[in-house]
């Protein structure tokens, strides 16, 4: 991958990297989504990227997910091809407790990427999933 010296860098441009390493179906995820979203204080050491099938190779830094996941759980954010909202913190919840995904949840929905009734319908999922 090469980018023009005097090319103004782009922000998460090592994600698009990672993405883009992984093929054309690779999207980022659980923490690294957090931290483009803006959500919560996730500063994630290595990079999270789903992908529906396995992927046989390895790339020190990048964290691979294997999961299915339909058009619908994926969105573009600054040019990052990046898990939904909703897809994002249901992947959180699955590795977090549940108080800080209902966290994140609420803050989601103060900074406008849930609708209120959507924000409930996931913090009444998250918590009948304990």
């Amino acid at each position: 991958i090469y980018r023009f010296r005097d090319f103004p860098a782009q922000p998460f441009e090592d994600v698009i990297e990672a993405c883009l390493w992984a093929g054309p179906d690779a999207v980022a995820s659980h923490e690294t989504a957090l931290a483009i979203y803006g959500l919560g204080d996730a500063m994630p050491a290595s990079i999270h990227i789903t992908v529906p099938h396995r992927l046989r190779k390895k790339r020190t830094g990048v964290i691979v997910h294997v999961a299915p996941f339909p058009p619908t759980d994926v969105e573009t954010r600054d040019g990052v091809p990046i898990t939904s909202t909703v897809r994002t913190i249901r992947d959180i919840a699955a590795i977090a407790t549940v108080d800080d995904a209902a966290s994140i949840v609420r803050e989601a929905e103060e900074r406008g990427f849930l609708r209120r009734r959507e924000a409930q319908e996931l913090a009444n999922e998250l918590l009948a999933s304990t």
